[in-house]
């Protein structure tokens, strides 16, 4: 296991989940995310799931406790009201993870992973709930009503997330799909954006080490870095990518970390099959793209795509609408809205006539910067 820092892991979890803990917290949730890996996958699912119930009962300790200073500092009815009911929740929350229903015996069928990435889901904004009742608590005969309604207005939030992501796992323990993780990108993509930031995390713990090309799971070892850049590439580029732009942004992000061709895409692949990337593509040139997240792209977008993959000229000069027209032999109205389409998906970049994919190299990238550099 990865030596995993305490100052590390609360500023790297508060980044990609926006979650803040104290450092009691953060130890107790570290020593579940990388000291009981040796557990079976179902032993894991229940420790992770007892753990849980448990953040959220004594969450709901501390909760009553702020509502008896609430009562004892007269505050207003609306404010003791707020806090009952939210203890309440807390309690119905806490039966509903203990009782959530576990990874049947036959669990080879079930998709691991994703339901382990939604448990720590469940599990992280758990201890968010905890940390932030203890902090109501303590300082309540400070706080304004307005700061205690905002406090149970923010765990309310959180609550409304763990109920997501029960029904999510409920759902998840049915499904017999690789590709479990894309349907919460479909059905809740801010939730998806959280798992994958979690996932994020739990791959950069582990230790980067010289590649040993007898090790057959050293690619695995580059999927932490691949998914702490993704987020960004995607905003700057666009969510369709080559292979060749992800290994660049790779190596300047990373340069001391070594790997081959294989290792990148294995690495790429692994993301792939859990969900967490949407697929990774070669056009009849041999050119690969990646595909950072869902996408809903229609033959006709595909096409384009891949047309523009297929030839270096287009990847890195562009394409107009009369080349679309040619080459796919599409109608005028049909490759303006497609290449339009492209571009509110943020695939593709418009300047003057051309339509450029800045995921897909550097030139093209280039075009984009200098147009918004100049407007």
């Amino acid at each position: 296991m990865a030596v995993v820092s305490i100052a590390w892991l609360t500023q790297t979890l508060s980044t990609k989940l926006g979650v803040s803990f104290g450092l009691e917290m953060a130890s107790q949730l570290g020593a579940i995310l990388f000291e009981k890996e040796d557990l079976d996958v179902r032993g894991y699912d229940r420790l992770v799931r007892d753990e849980a119930a448990l953040k959220l009962n004594e969450a709901r300790k501390e909760t009553q406790l702020a509502l008896q200073l609430a009562e004892r500092n007269d505050m207003g009815r609306e404010v003791k009201t707020g806090l009952f009911t939210l203890s309440r929740q807390l309690q119905r929350s806490q039966e509903r993870v203990k009782l959530s229903e576990a990874i049947p015996i036959n669990f080879r069928d079930v998709n691991e992973e994703g339901i382990k990435l939604v448990n720590l889901m469940v599990l992280t904004e758990s201890f968010a709930v905890l940390e932030e009742a203890k902090k109501n608590a303590d300082a309540i005969a400070d706080l304004t009503e307005d700061a205690v309604k905002a406090y149970a207005d923010g765990v309310k939030s959180r609550m409304r997330s763990i109920e997501r992501m029960l029904d999510f796992r409920r759902m998840s323990l049915k499904v017999r799909d690789e590709q479990l993780l894309k349907l919460l990108a479909d059905s809740n993509p801010d939730i998806f954006e959280s798992v994958r930031g979690l996932a994020t995390v739990l791959f950069k713990a582990k230790e980067m080490k010289p590649p040993k090309y007898f090790d057959g799971r050293y690619h695995e070892k580059l999927q932490g870095p691949l998914l702490e850049i993704v987020d960004g590439l995607s905003q700057e580029r666009g969510p369709v990518v080559g292979l060749s732009e992800l290994s660049a942004e790779f190596n300047r992000k990373y340069p001391g970390i070594e790997y081959s061709q294989e290792h990148l895409e294995r690495a790429v692949t692994g993301l792939c099959d859990l969900g967490l990337l949407e697929s990774l593509e070669s056009s009849e040139s041999g050119y690969k793209i990646v595909k950072l997240k869902p996408l809903k792209l229609t033959d006709s977008y595909q096409q384009v795509l891949t047309l523009v993959a297929m030839d270096k000229a287009l990847i890195d000069n562009g394409i107009t609408r009369e080349e679309v027209m040619q080459r796919l032999g599409l109608t005028s109205d049909l490759s303006e809205r497609v290449l339009e389409e492209l571009s509110k998906d943020d695939i593709a970049w418009k300047h003057e006539s051309k339509y450029y994919f800045p995921g897909l190299s550097e030139a093209a990238y280039e075009v984009k910067k200098d147009a918004l550099y100049v407007s």
